[in-house]
């Protein structure tokens, strides 16, 4: 006996805000359910564009709203495409309806990842990376080459004329300092961008990735004076612009 009663509340509830013919009030029960996979739509906003009351739908996708003859419903959710519906003069009484909603795609623009983190977390990761033993001994090389080519070009020579000119060992220690900067600078460059970075970067191998190393064609300067990190971020950006080359050629 509850349950008659409070279905007769609802058209007397209803006429507070529906005026006209009684018959013309329709309580309609809907349930909304995915198109693809008819799993109920959880809430969904269905709103009555003649009145603009409206109500939210349950976790099993029902709702219940009074409506008349004539009414348009609106229905939206997060995913899906809105979905209207016309109140048909031939719906009396109490109506049960199930309503089909279409996902919707949404169009967003290319979103960048990246792997590196903030640059803090960048340079403590950097500063604990020990560079192959290899390297290591192919600079020491360079250097006592460089080393040796600087003793010869230092020899004294003799001119008999009493110029103000530096001593031999003045311009060995100058050529020395020289070639230190020259090392440090170098060890600093390839600190920064070299094969094995460059390849854990990329995935790149052998011939490829010195390829794409002097597709980079990155300048002196700016090795010198760039951070490690934004070297990288570059490295990653021309690494993108190669790939796209790379496939308009084939």
């Amino acid at each position: 006996m509850f349950h008659i009663i409070l279905w007769l509340s609802l058209p007397l509830f209803s006429q507070q805000y529906y005026t006209g013919n009684p018959d013309s009030i329709v309580i309609l029960s809907v349930q909304l359910m995915d198109e693809s996979t008819l799993k109920p739509i959880q809430f969904a906003h269905i709103i009555n564009l003649r009145t603009f009351r409206g109500g939210i739908s349950d976790t099993s996708g029902m709702f219940r709203l009074p409506v008349m003859h004539g009414d348009l419903l609106r229905v939206s959710s997060i995913g899906y495409f809105d979905q209207y519906y016309l109140v048909p003069d031939t719906l009396k009484g109490f109506v049960r309806l199930e309503i089909l909603m279409r996902q919707k795609v949404y169009l967003i623009n290319e979103v960048r990842i990246n792997t590196l983190g903030n640059y803090e977390q960048f340079r403590r990761k950097f500063v604990s990376t020990e560079l192959p033993d290899k390297e290591t001994r192919e600079l020491q090389r360079k250097f006592r080459q460089m080393a040796r080519d600087t003793a010869m070009k230092s020899a004294p020579v003799r001119t008999g004329i009493p110029l103000n000119f530096p001593s031999p060992e003045q311009r060995l220690e100058m050529q020395r300092q020289e070639l230190y900067k020259k090392l440090r600078e170098q060890r600093i460059m390839d600190d920064k961008f070299n094969p094995v970075i460059v390849s854990r970067l990329t995935g790149l191998q052998g011939d490829d990735l010195y390829e794409f190393m002097r597709y980079c064609n990155f300048s002196r300067d700016y090795l010198l004076s760039t951070n490690h990190y934004d070297i990288m971020i570059a490295t990653l950006h021309a690494f993108e612009q190669y790939k796209r080359i790379k496939g308009r050629n084939k």
